[in-house]
């Protein structure tokens, strides 16, 4: 699999990827090969965005060939998409059932 860097200056591939990591106050994503060499590959300006990039990368890396990281916009979008759908509640009376026939 490829990574293209948020800002589309470098493609990562992720075969010769030793550990993908967060860095610089939680706000970069950075790789590094075995070789030792770093690349940051994102920034973002929170940690929860951070986290939420790196979410996305990781349930993206089994199923796509080439993945681009999100822009800010994305990952807040997908932020408030999730706290929504956390938050939902069913509401409604539960059916009592008294045992008639």
């Amino acid at each position: 699999m490829y990574v293209v860097s948020k800002n589309g200056d470098s493609i990562v591939n992720l075969d010769n990827i030793k550990i993908i990591l967060l860095c610089e106050n939680d706000t970069a994503i950075k790789v590094y090969f075995s070789d030792g060499r770093g690349c940051q590959i994102a920034v973002y300006d929170s940690k929860e965005s951070t986290l939420m990039a790196m979410k996305m990368l990781s349930n993206n890396i089994a199923t796509q060939k080439i993945y681009k990281m999100p822009s800010d916009n994305e990952v807040k979008m997908k932020i408030i998409s999730e706290n929504k759908t956390s938050n939902q509640r069913i509401k409604g009376k539960k059916v009592k059932d008294h045992g008639k026939s």
